[in-house]
C-alpha cells in the first residue's frame, strides 16, 4: 500500500484532500493511505477520519509521496 501525504493541515490542505483521494481512485489505485503532515500535529484541526503526523514521523514511511 502506498502512502500519500499533504504537507500542512491548514485550510487549503483540508480542502484539497478529497481531490487527492478522488484523483487516486480515478487512476485506479486500489490500496492507498492519505495523511496530513504538519509541524504541530497536536494542534491541527482536521476531521478525525484523517491521520495527522509530524514531519519526523512521516520521514520514516518508506513508500511516502508528498503532494
Amino acid at each position: 500500500m502506498h502512502t500519500y501525504g499533504i504537507y500542512s493541515a491548514g485550510g487549503f490542505a483540508r480542502e484539497i484532500m478529497p481531490d487527492l483521494v478522488n484523483m487516486l481512485e480515478r487512476r485506479g489505485e486500489k490500496e492507498f493511505k492519505t495523511i496530513f503532515i504538519d509541524d504541530s500535529p497536536e494542534n491541527s484541526q482536521v476531521p478525525s477520519r484523517f491521520e495527522v503526523m509530524s514531519y519526523q514521523s512521516a520521514k520514516k514511511i518508506n513508500d511516502l509521496s508528498v503532494c
